[in-house]
Parts: structure tokens; C-alpha cells; sequence
């Protein structure tokens, strides 16, 4: 199996270039940002195109947000022109009144925030435009290293002597990274075998 990732310096895709390192059943090209080109594309010819989440996405610049909405969009088209799956990686945080439960799957979120309205739009783009596509919705990333991970920014907290809050929503389930890779690359597998189940998973939780 042959993954295209995009954004080079994520958590995401330094846990997935950890687990396809181990394993003889998937080879990774990478590319340094979010946005592929069509060069890229053509040249990897993959089972898939992985974008990493943009973590956190309340607490970012609008401009950080649009931009990362606009490569999303851009790789879509390639993914329709090229006929490559999409695999999406976004925050379950654009779930901005929590819940008594866990979510399902099925559940679209309705974020009050604009720029957090546009993630929604390019999400219901990729469900109309392209059927082969993963939605996964991911709570913050359990890592030491690599952009957008959840643990160096809580260290830096406690280092810098600042306060650190628990967090008071049950929801809130940091997940480890490199178990999500290998969620991942399962996920795909059992694509390749014939699954044909595409659509939106949660991969929030610490189990």
C-alpha cells in the first residue's frame, strides 16, 4: 500500500513514517506542506492521500485556519481529477458544546465560529465530492514531538510556572499518536481488502 502524507513536520506524519518504518506492507512519500501539487500526485500514485488535523483549530489565527481550509480544498480537487482517496484528519474540538456521551459517527457538527464553519463546508464538500474519502475526528494528539502535538505545550505550561486546568469535559480524550497511525494504516488495509467503508470515524479516546 502507498500513502501520499502531506505536512511533513505533524506528529501525525512522523508517527506514520515511525510505523510504516517497522512494518514491509506500506511505503510513505511526504511532502513538506499541507497543499500537494499535482506532480506530487501523479508521481507517488497512491492508495491515498493523508492529511494530518489542524489541532486545535478554536484557538488559531482565522488566516491559519482559511489557509489550512484552502489546501484541504485544493487537495480534494486533485483527489477528484486523480482519482486518489482522501484521508482527512480534523478535531473533534469543532464539537464546541461537547456532549454526555460519546459521538457518533454519523453526527455533523454545527460550530457557532466562522472559521470553524468553513472546516464543516470543506468537510460536506469531500462527502459530496468524492465517495472514497476517511473523515477522522481525532482529540489532541499524545506526543513528544512534531507540530500540533498536546504534550510539549502542556510541559512548556508547567515549566513556564503557569497554570494547567484539568479539563472538566469527559469528552476531552487525548490520544496517542502513534496509535492513530496505526489505526490509520489498519483502516487502509482493510480498504484495500474490499471493506468499501468509507465515510466518517471517530478516533478520539484513550483506549
Amino acid at each position: 500500500m502507498k500513502l501520499l502524507l502531506a505536512n511533513a513536520g505533524h506528529c501525525l506524519s512522523l508517527a506514520l513514517a515511525r510505523e510504516a518504518n517497522r512494518r514491509r506492507d506500506t511505503q510513505l512519500t511526504i511532502v513538506e506542506e499541507t497543499q500537494v501539487s499535482a506532480e506530487a500526485l501523479a508521481e507517488a500514485r497512491p492508495d491515498a492521500l493523508v492529511v494530518p488535523p489542524l489541532s486545535a483549530p478554536s484557538r488559531l489565527a482565522p488566516a491559519e485556519v482559511m489557509a489550512h481550509v484552502e489546501a484541504v480544498d485544493a487537495n480534494l480537487a486533485l483527489c477528484r481529477e486523480y482519482d486518489v482517496p482522501l484521508i482527512w484528519c480534523v478535531s473533534d474540538e469543532l464539537y464546541e458544546d461537547g456532549g454526555d456521551g460519546p459521538l457518533d459517527e454519523h453526527v455533523i457538527p454545527a460550530p457557532r465560529d466562522d472559521s470553524l464553519k468553513r472546516l464543516i463546508a470543506t468537510g460536506d464538500r469531500v462527502r459530496e465530492c468524492l465517495p472514497r474519502h476517511l473523515i477522522v475526528r481525532l482529540g489532541p494528539l499524545f506526543a513528544l514531538g512534531g507540530a500540533h502535538a498536546w504534550l510539549p505545550e502542556l510541559l512548556d505550561t508547567l515549566l513556564a510556572g503557569d497554570e494547567v486546568r484539568a479539563a472538566e469535559d469527559i469528552i476531552l480524550c487525548p490520544t496517542s499518536v502513534d496509535a492513530v497511525a496505526m489505526a490509520l494504516i489498519g483502516m487502509m488495509q482493510q480498504q484495500g481488502c474490499g471493506a468499501d467503508a468509507w465515510g466518517a470515524y471517530h478516533l478520539a479516546g484513550t483506549e
